[in-house]
């Protein structure tokens, strides 16, 4: 008996140490496992990495969000507000979450001026979201990043979060969306989104500099910020 759980230890400790390389994929479900992605991925169901293994993307990865035939008719979730309900917003209800996906990890993605990691809609012909949400765990890290035609583009839901010399745009809600502390948001660019281009869902000491929004509502913030280009 105690054989067979050390080997189980071994096996889950080489799983979680022991990253998987997946140049051009599609990926879906439950990850436990830290993974290397190149080349292009294909997002094609929800994809939840377990928040002890990473995921690493090397410079010039493009990953594409698929999205399912589309739902209507049912129920608003918990968090349709009455600005959804009153404007009849899809993505408030039951079924856009079922048919529009998101990609939770602790995100390593440094890309480089010369070769930007790409996270977009896998559309011809992409709209306002496409896809769900990028919901980054502690730790994770955005370097020369292209976002776009998200629902609400990314979601920090982790301490010492860094994102840096990246571009998010075209996103229906948020751009960027802060519920955690110790973060770095610096010298991004953000635009063309709806609700707003940062919001600072918390008090916290997060660090907010030197991005330049504009075509979107400034920053909903509960701190001081300092440095932003304001261009509304």
């Amino acid at each position: 008996m105690l054989a067979i759980f050390t080997i189980l230890v071994a096996v889950a400790i080489t799983l979680a140490l022991v990253p998987k390389n997946t140049n051009d994929g599609k990926i879906s479900g439950l990850q436990i496992r830290s993974q290397n992605w190149s080349g292009t991925i294909r997002i094609t169901r929800h994809v939840y990495f377990v928040p002890w293994v990473t995921l690493k993307i090397q410079p010039g990865t493009k990953i594409f969000f698929e999205k399912g035939e589309e739902i209507t008719g049912t129920s608003w979730t918990k968090f349709a507000d009455e600005f959804i309900r009153k404007h009849n917003d899809p993505t408030g209800r039951e079924g856009y979450n079922q048919t529009h996906y998101d990609l939770y990890a602790k995100i390593i993605a440094l890309g480089t001026k010369e070769k930007p990691i790409i996270f977009t809609s896998a559309s011809e012909e992409p709209e306002y979201a496409d896809w769900d949400q990028l919901v980054l765990v502690g730790g994770s890290q955005l370097n020369y990043v292209d976002l776009s035609y998200s629902h609400n583009g990314v979601n920090i839901d982790g301490k010492k979060v860094n994102i840096t010399n990246s571009k998010f745009h075209d996103s229906l809600w948020s751009c960027i969306d802060s519920y955690s502390s110790d973060g770095l948001i610096q010298n991004n660019e953000i635009y063309h989104c709806w609700h707003q281009g940062i919001g600072l869902k918390k008090f916290s000491n997060n660090v907010v500099k030197g991005n330049y929004i504009h075509d979107a509502q400034r920053l909903q913030h509960r701190q001081q910020h300092q440095g932003n280009q304001w261009f509304a």
